[in-house]
């Protein structure tokens, strides 16, 4: 009896033990393990300094990331201004969504730090992939079959599905009857769309199209130290369906970064999925959208610290385009241009626009109306680099500048209506600088300053017919 009752006593003490360490464990900040999901009301925060989700579980001032963390989507916005909050180089903040109701997890932070080797990503959380069309966003953010963006189904035997299509087209499918990729949708300077998914063919399991690029959006209101990477990325189509089939990839998703003040070198990816390989191939899907409002800041922005790449695609598939970077400085009200941009018919009003060499893929808004006039005016340098095609007719298309207008060397701009290309100051062309109007009837015009002599060296200039060059 003796030695039962000192096994009970023994028992019991282990008991308290382990309920005390439970309950300490808890008042820390509960279990710090992997991939914890974690929500709250709207204007709340869903980690409290020192409570569950702070990995250091210490009140002293800093809720820090060091494992993977997931908030879920919301409708509102996640208030997390209070705390600063830092995501330190093992640390992962995962953006999650919700394509039925087009919810996301948008949050805004007093101040954020982003260590080197820390991410925030909603990498794959956009529209779904399937066997048949590919899925897009409604105008509620809802993914429909067909949607917006999504890639053609594949449409036999052997045959690839196209690739999702949102900041940069969808590349078509290869095969017996391959699909179509999807085309673009959505707004460069404010983008919040769910990221398209790429086709599969004939609804065969195996052949789904890769999913969207979730949507990252977040503002600080004061100091955002980005040092690691920011991320919305799609994934590649599959290629496991019978009878040679492959699904097309998804497309690059929405990053959309607002913050007082902007340091670091870290660097941000929308990239669209590779294309499936088989007998027929997948396309590539197209890149997404990137758009950082600053206030100022040392962050050193180039066209190296953003990838809005088109995903690959196999054989004699298409790859996907590459998507748009838009970038403001509130502050100077100076605006500058990586990869790709989309003109709506809109008349931007800035200081300095600039459109970097690598920005290949501008292009109008495909839903424009014959009437649109959209148009870049600055008060003082308008540079413009890369290319421009507007295919989609259009009243016309200006760039004004109240100083120097320059074209940078190789550039070209191509449009289906009247263009008009003024400056006040100064009026630089680059050697083999392209412009050209294809629209009948539709002029094309130079207004160089007075008393400013040129010299131009291997300009080609197209004027469609009954067009005049002024």
């Amino acid at each position: 009896m003796r030695r039962k009752a000192d096994f009970l006593h023994h028992y019991v003490e282990l008991f308290v033990i382990l309920f005390a360490v439970a309950v300490l464990g808890f008042l820390a900040g509960g279990p710090q393990g992997i991939d914890q999901t974690l929500t709250a009301g709207a204007a709340t925060c869903p980690i409290l300094d020192g409570g569950t989700g702070d990995d250091d579980a210490v009140a002293n001032g800093v809720i820090t990331i060091s494992s993977s963390k997931t908030f879920s989507a919301i409708t509102g916005t996640y208030d997390c201004t209070a705390t600063p909050f830092q995501i330190t180089s093992s640390g992962t903040l995962i953006l999650d969504t919700n394509t039925a109701t087009g919810q996301i997890a948008q949050v805004n932070f007093g101040s954020l730090t982003v260590d080197i080797g820390g991410v925030i990503h909603s990498n794959t959380r956009g529209c779904p992939g399937d066997a048949s069309t590919g899925n897009g966003p409604n105008a509620s953010n809802v993914c429909t079959d067909g949607g917006a963006g999504g890639g053609v189904s594949g449409g036999n035997v052997n045959s690839g599905g196209g690739g999702a299509g949102y900041g940069g087209a969808g590349g078509s499918g290869a095969g017996t009857t391959p699909g179509a990729g999807g085309v673009t949708y959505g707004s460069a300077t404010a983008p919040a769309l769910f990221g398209s998914s790429g086709a599969g063919t004939q609804g065969v399991v195996g052949s789904e199209g890769g999913a969207g690029g979730g949507v990252v959006r977040f503002t600080v209101t004061g100091t955002l130290v980005q040092n690691g990477t920011i991320t919305a990325n799609g994934s590649g189509g599959n290629n496991i369906g019978g009878s040679g089939r492959a699904g097309g990839g998804g497309t690059g998703g929405s990053i959309f970064v607002t913050a007082g003040t902007l340091n670091g070198a870290g660097t941000f990816e929308a990239k669209g999925g590779a294309g499936g390989d088989s007998i027929g191939d997948g396309g590539g899907g197209g890149g997404g959208r990137i758009a950082v409002i600053h206030g100022g800041g040392s962050y050193a922005f180039n066209a190296a610290k953003f990838d809005v790449s088109g995903g690959t695609a196999p054989g004699s598939a298409v790859a996907g385009t590459k998507g748009t970077v838009y970038v403001k400085n509130t502050a100077s009200n100076a605006v500058s241009i990586f990869h790709g941009f989309t003109y709506d018919d809109t008349d931007h009003f800035v200081s300095t626009w600039t459109a970097d060499a690598s920005a290949t893929n501008q292009y109008c808004d495909i839903t424009l109306g014959s009437g649109a006039t959209p148009s870049v005016h600055t008060t003082s340098t308008l540079s413009f680099g890369g290319s421009f095609s507007c295919p989609t007719s259009i009243a016309s298309f200006t760039l004004d500048a109240a100083s120097t207008l320059s074209f940078d060397n190789g550039s070209s701009l191509s449009v289906n209506g009247a263009m008009f290309l003024s400056a006040n100051t100064a009026f630089s062309m680059g050697t083999g600088v392209t412009v050209s109007t294809t629209k009948t009837n539709s002029d094309l015009e130079f207004n160089v300053p007075a008393g400013s002599t040129q010299t131009w060296s291997g300009l080609t200039v197209n004027v469609g017919s009954e067009g005049e060059f002024i």
